[in-house]
């Protein structure tokens, strides 16, 4: 019986290590975790329930200064271009930087990004899930 409840424990707290961390509100609002790579940097988006969070590093290590790294978001183009505001953030827990965008609303555009550091400008568009 002891060893009975100490393998009911062990698999419980395993359960429990792997519980699903992705926010599904986020997921049908139009974005999915995700991540690609350019020539200079990787771009990783993680949707929240009223944000999205763009972790970027350089794909070659020293090339990428956080410093240096503005990041100009958007939706649509022209007269219907919709400019999101990039806040630069470090995660209390990991002390991982990345940039939070906020002012999401259901639109139905791909999101832009325009990401620049130092002399090194990159573009990367994510499409919306439906």
């Amino acid at each position: 019986m002891k060893h009975w409840i100490i393998f009911m424990m062990i698999i419980t707290f395993s359960t429990l290590s792997y519980a699903q961390k992705e926010d599904l509100d986020a997921a049908q609002k139009g974005f999915v975790n995700t991540t690609q790579a350019g020539k200079i940097f990787q771009v990783q988006l993680q949707p929240t329930s009223k944000e999205l969070h763009l972790f970027i590093t350089g794909l070659d290590s020293g090339k990428v200064k956080w410093d240096e790294t503005t990041v100009e978001a958007s939706f649509g183009m022209g007269k219907n271009k919709k400019v999101l505001i990039a806040e630069k953030v470090k995660d209390p827990e990991t002390g991982k930087p990345y940039y939070r965008l906020r002012n999401l609303e259901n639109n139905p555009e791909n999101l832009n990004l325009n990401i620049r550091s130092g002399g090194s400008t990159e573009s990367f568009s994510f499409p919306r899930q439906q």
